[in-house]
C-alpha cells in the first residue's frame, strides 16, 4: 500500500501550448490553491516544454506558491513518453501529496506515470 505523504504539497499539471497556459490550467491552480489552503500545505505547479520560463511568473500571480519547471527542446511539442518520463521523475524527487490534471493529453501521460508511481510507493 501507497504512504499517504501528509505535508507533502499539492501539484498541479499547468499544459500549455505554443508558450500559451491553456485555460484549464488557470482553473485547476485555482481549485488547487483552494484545495492547498485547506490541508494548510503549499501548491505547486508542474510546466514543460522549451522556451517558456516566463510563465512560472504568471502562475505564481495565480497563486502558485512553486513552479517545477522542465525546459528542453524535445518538450517543445507534446510527446506522452517524454513528458511521462519527466513527470515520473518529478514525483519521485519532490514532495508531492497529490498532483491534478486536466485536459485528454494530459490524461494520457498519467496513464503511464501512475503504474511506476505505484510500483515505487
Amino acid at each position: 500500500m501507497i504512504e499517504v505523504n501528509k505535508q507533502g504539497e499539492v501539484w498541479i499539471f499547468a499544459e500549455q501550448h505554443g508558450g500559451k497556459l491553456e485555460e484549464t490550467a488557470l482553473e485547476l491552480l485555482s481549485k488547487g490553491r483552494e484545495l492547498a489552503d485547506t490541508l494548510k500545505v503549499p501548491l505547486a505547479m508542474m510546466l514543460l516544454g522549451d522556451r517558456i520560463s516566463e510563465l512560472c511568473v504568471r502562475l505564481g500571480q495565480y497563486g502558485a506558491d512553486k513552479v517545477y519547471l522542465a525546459e528542453h527542446p524535445l518538450l517543445e511539442h507534446y510527446q506522452t513518453s517524454s513528458y511521462a518520463k519527466v513527470i515520473d521523475e518529478l514525483i519521485h524527487k519532490h514532495n508531492r501529496r497529490l498532483c491534478c490534471t486536466g485536459r485528454r493529453r494530459a490524461a494520457a501521460t498519467w496513464h503511464r506515470v501512475w503504474p511506476a508511481q505505484s510500483r515505487r510507493g
